[in-house]
């Protein structure tokens, strides 16, 4: 009788309580310690990190001459290790000397690092420039035909309300569509190619309220 009353007193501590003490090995540090409820604090980060560039925009033609060609990726990968291989050269710096060094060619890798994204912003640039012309040029011809594509669509309808559209069938290698009617935006917001991801940050669901008896 005494061991169950022990393990419903047990079971009665709310989990938060529990949980709110437990810390993994990996999670602790000298510095820190548990209280309950609070987050424990993630170790800083050593060292620097690549910028994480949000892409706002990608042309639909990549290749080789492009800033998120194969060429043009392995190209800025190769400076940012470099900046990298300067930061570490200025943390194991000896003496002065060495640390003056190390400095300057730091500052050497940075900016050639930032001349390439400078590059890169160019290449963009001119990219959305080409492609914003290819749709102003289509759109004066869709609007110079504009009588024959209503007329076309009109004959298109009018047919099918009298049982007379395209025969359903086994799939022609054909594929015959009517234009969009809105430019496809969702292609200026895909993340290139050898870019990090954004972080997603998993969040535990909502407890679902119990229902009173």
């Amino acid at each position: 009788m005494l061991t169950r009353k022990l393990l419903l007193c047990f079971l009665m501590v709310p989990t938060s309580l529990v949980t709110g003490w437990t810390l993994t090995a990996q999670e602790q540090s000298d510095d820190t310690f548990a209280v309950p409820g609070a987050a424990v604090p993630l170790p800083p980060t050593v060292g620097p990190t690549a910028p994480r560039a949000t892409t706002i925009f990608r042309s639909s033609k990549s290749g080789p001459a492009t800033s998120f060609g194969l060429a043009r990726s392995s190209w800025v990968s190769a400076k940012a290790s470099e900046v990298d291989k300067a930061y570490e050269s200025l943390k194991g710096a000896k003496s002065d000397e060495e640390r003056s060094d190390a400095k300057a060619s730091l500052r050497k890798a940075l900016v050639t690092d930032y001349d390439s994204k400078m590059d890169q912003y160019d290449e963009h640039i001119e990219s959305l420039e080409k492609e914003l012309e290819e749709m102003r040029e289509r759109l004066s011809r869709r609007r110079a035909a504009k009588e024959e594509m209503v007329d076309l669509k009109l004959k298109e309808l009018v047919a099918n309300a009298d049982g007379l559209g395209w025969p359903s069938g086994p799939k022609s290698s054909i594929n015959v569509r009517f234009p969009s009617t809105s430019p496809d935006m969702n292609r200026f917001l895909q993340t290139p190619p050898g870019s990090r991801a954004p972080t997603t940050i998993m969040t535990a669901p909502a407890a679902k309220p119990t229902a009173k008896k």
